[in-house]
């Protein structure tokens, strides 16, 4: 049932106890003076009435209202009570909804915390793999530069050789120089 049929049976149910309280009401104000009840307590002997048989119709009249009353306010009260009781369990589970969020974050911020060590800790090993892998390299090739310079240099010195093995020691000897002059500026940096 939508908030606004309940709120509207509500209404209606609380309307129905008012109009019964005030039908009794109004005929107690009107017919009790007509039957000859005085405001008087003390009456004379010869208007006595039989107390008892109003007493009988007024209790009457009185459990009608109470049980009409009951009959409207009854279901309400129940309603309110299963709202109370919707209001609250949802409350509870907002609660646990809420503890198993803050664990789940909990479990997350942990695991990226070590995630987040272990990669830290590859990255150095491969930034230190790189490094050595580079000097080993610069190391090769200033040795293999060498060597190229030293067997273009014996090549240009042998009599009648060609201009291409003066032109190839001279270029070798360039090469080997840029890469000496590279590796400086490389070993002065560390």
């Amino acid at each position: 049932m939508s908030n606004a049929k309940e709120k509207q049976l509500i209404y209606e149910r609380n309307n129905t106890a008012t109009l019964a309280i005030l039908s009794v009401t109004l005929a107690a104000l009107v017919f009790l003076p007509l039957l000859g009840i005085a405001a008087d307590p003390v009456e004379p002997a010869e208007k006595a009435i039989d107390w008892t048989t109003v007493l009988v119709a007024v209790a009457g009249a009185l459990a009608t209202v109470i049980v009409a009353t009951a009959g409207a306010v009854a279901p309400t009260l129940i309603a309110i009570k299963s709202m109370k009781d919707a209001v609250k369990t949802a409350g509870q589970d907002a609660q646990i909804a809420a503890s198993n969020a803050a664990n789940a974050a909990s479990e997350v911020k942990a695991t990226l915390a070590v995630d987040t060590a272990n990669t830290t800790a590859r990255m150095e090993s491969l930034a230190k793999v790189a490094k050595d892998t580079h000097t080993l390299v610069n190391s090769n090739m200033e040795v293999q530069l060498n060597l190229n310079r030293a067997m273009a240099r014996r090549l240009a010195a042998l009599p009648n050789a060609p201009a291409e093995d003066i032109e190839a020691a001279k270029h070798a000897e360039l090469m080997y120089q840029e890469h000496v002059k590279k590796q400086a500026i490389v070993d002065g940096a560390k």
